[in-house]
């Protein structure tokens, strides 16, 4: 994902509230949560969109650039933007809550308070098996 600074200005008619818009290309995935609820996932939204051939932009000058997706939404005060690399991606998504066959649950993104935590969350998932070894990188973005 790319921040596009220009165009993230929040919106008059609703006060503090505002548009979201976001470029894809390549791996990451974005969350968007409200509440403590799950609103949208993007671009993918399940652990199975996941593959091991992303769509990235080449090294080479010669090789073919993908083509960018764009998605844009409405934000309001308080809601939270997770951006996370494929695996951690993948990882929330398959994430469930306490009851069995439940949703997943990406808000679990939230709980970690420092950078202990989440690597400790890391660690515990890789040896459960439930999260592939590769680079893993979460941010959460408060509105």
């Amino acid at each position: 994902m790319a921040p596009d600074p220009d165009r993230a200005k929040p919106d008059r008619a609703k006060p503090g509230g505002g548009t979201w818009r976001a470029v894809s290309v390549g791996d990451a995935n974005v969350f968007h949560l409200r509440g403590g609820a799950w609103l949208r996932a993007w671009p993918r939204e399940q652990a199975a969109d996941f593959g091991s051939r992303p769509a990235l932009v080449p090294s080479r000058s010669d090789a073919d650039v993908p083509v960018a997706r764009r998605a844009e939404g409405r934000f309001q005060p308080g809601d939270a933007f997770v951006l996370a690399t494929d695996a951690a991606a993948a990882w929330l998504l398959r994430c469930e809550t306490s009851a069995p066959g439940a949703p997943p649950d990406p808000t679990r993104a939230l709980t970690w308070d420092d950078e202990d935590a989440f690597a400790e969350a890391v660690r515990a998932a890789r040896n459960e098996g439930a999260l592939d070894n590769d680079d893993t990188t979460v941010a959460v973005i408060q509105a």
